[in-house]
């Protein structure tokens, strides 16, 4: 064999090589987008679960809180006649609360002014 089949030799191994490692690299690109979107399916259903939990949840949080605003609140006196007007009607035990309750606020508002 001479020089220049050597050389045509080698030529041709070296586009050989080439075809080689174009083909293998397709391969190689198409087997890892694969893998690819099946790692991002199966992401994608294990998030499902917690996705729709956190979706009930808010729904859940958001009807309670319309049915807390929505609940009937207690009228508040005009004045302060009529909320001592209101207070004979109480009971000896529900005037000791409210006394009790109104020491703590006086107590809470000078600990607030301090």
């Amino acid at each position: 064999m001479d020089h220049q089949d050597q050389i045509k030799k080698l030529m041709l191994a070296g586009i050989g090589a080439l075809s080689t490692v174009r083909d293998e690299s397709a391969k190689a690109l198409d087997e890892l987008a694969k893998k690819g979107e099946q790692t991002l399916n199966h992401e994608k259903a294990a998030n499902e679960p917690l996705h729709r939990s956190a979706k009930e949840t808010k729904q859940e949080t958001k009807q309670e809180t319309k049915q807390e605003s929505a609940a009937p609140r207690g009228e508040k006196p005009a004045d302060i006649n009529s909320i001592l007007s209101s207070l004979s009607s109480l009971s000896a035990k529900e005037r000791e609360t409210l006394l009790k309750k109104l020491n703590e606020m006086v107590k809470e508002g000078e600990d607030d002014a301090k």
